[in-house]
């Protein structure tokens, strides 16, 4: 059996009423009451070059009450472009003239009396009462029978407990996940009833246009990784096709931020995800699930926008990350902020073990099924399900 483990910044979960919303792919979703705890600071930046970032970009934090004609000022001197504002949080994000390098154009900004601090825009990339579906049997983790899966025989009783949490309730519609990843199978017969579609948004052409299937990577769909990740959260449930999500109603908000880039699928940047996380805010989302990451520099843009979306009552589902690290001594950021609003999942095996590949200690609150999962996977149908090593949303 899976189980829960409080770290200190997520004492306050005792104090908060549960439900079953079943968010974030979230067996047992947390229920916000009241304001959150402050958060804690995160430890002092690496020097630039710490991870991959977008060439020519930075994010600029200002200090309260510098004006827009000062910002301006600022942008001009150091001959940069604004590309897209944050004013929640008091960023742009600026793209610097040609020939200047981050270390220099950090540098000369945060010398600027109202600068607060100016950072790359890092990439960040994707990790990876029973019901009558068809691949229900395959799906260990909601009910683990000691059945074989892809070669690997498991152990009876460990997994989430699904089928004890579905004979109470199956799930709401009231409940809305935020979906920030690669892009989702919209059309899916598994995930469409429980896709909102009117709100579904791409970040990175601007459209709400958020399946691509000419989108490839090796011949595998940019869209695998997402649509994957919304099975396991919500396909719909003893429809007697495909698999059974944790939550057979829950709406998915898909936000596409992860596209292709030289070749490489589910590929995006800090600007990008903050730009997702203000959107799930704006539409009311009680949940984001975050099955990505792999900066190993804190990112404080990206860390303000969590802030923020903690304060309007979201709760984060984050991945720990596929590096096989401690946590405790290496970082792989969103994981690495320890906010009070986000559950850093590590991923769990047949036989109630921690993953080899999976990322542990530090931030990390649980461990739930990531080894062998059975999910949804873009058209063509009727192929409804495969299996795979992915970061944890069953959590």
């Amino acid at each position: 059996m899976y189980r829960l483990f409080l770290r200190p910044p997520l004492q306050w979960l005792r104090r908060v009423p549960l439900r079953l919303g079943l968010a974030a792919a979230a067996l047992i979703g947390v229920g916000l009451a009241g304001p959150l705890p402050a958060a804690p600071r995160p430890p002092a930046p690496a020097a630039l070059g710490g991870g991959a970032s977008v060439p020519g970009q930075l994010l600029v934090g200002y200090r309260p009450g510098v004006s827009e004609a000062a910002r301006t000022a600022m942008d001009r001197r150091h001959g940069a472009r604004v590309l897209e504002s944050f004013p929640e949080i008091g960023v742009e994000l600026v793209a610097l003239p040609t020939g200047t390098t981050l270390a220099a154009a950090s540098a000369s900004y945060g010398a600027e009396r109202g600068v607060k601090y100016a950072e790359p825009n890092y990439v960040l990339r994707a990790s990876a009462v029973s019901p009558n579906d068809t691949y229900f049997g395959q799906q260990w983790g909601q009910l683990n029978t000691g059945q074989r899966v892809l070669g690997v025989n498991g152990t009876a009783g460990d997994d989430i407990g699904a089928t004890k949490a579905w004979a109470l309730q199956t799930g709401s519609s009231q409940t809305t996940v935020a979906l920030i990843d690669t892009g989702v199978d919209t059309g899916h017969p598994d995930l469409a009833g429980n896709i909102d579609t009117a709100d579904a948004r791409n970040f990175l052409d601007n459209t709400n246009v958020v399946y691509d299937p000419s989108e490839t990577c090796g011949g595998a769909p940019n869209d695998d990784h997402g649509t994957h990740v919304a099975g396991i959260l919500g396909a719909v449930g003893n429809n007697g096709q495909g698999v059974a999500g944790i939550d057979w109603h829950v709406k998915i908000l898909p936000l596409k931020f992860l596209g292709v880039q030289n070749g490489q699928c589910g590929i995006g940047d800090d600007a990008h995800a903050i730009a997702a996380i203000f959107y799930a805010i704006q539409k009311g989302a009680q949940f984001i699930n975050i099955s990505w990451g792999g900066e190993i520099a804190p990112n404080e843009s990206l860390r303000q926008a969590m802030i923020q979306a903690g304060q309007a009552g979201i709760l984060f589902s984050v991945a720990a990350g596929n590096a096989g690290v401690n946590l405790g001594t290496a970082t792989d950021y969103p994981a690495s902020f320890n906010l009070p609003n986000e559950i850093v999942v590590a991923a769990g095996d047949q036989n109630d073990g921690l993953a080899s590949f999976s990322n542990r200690g530090g931030p990390t609150a649980l461990a739930a099924p990531g080894v062998n999962i059975v999910s949804t996977s873009p058209g063509p149908w009727p192929s409804f399900a495969r299996s795979t090593p992915v970061r944890r949303p069953a959590s």
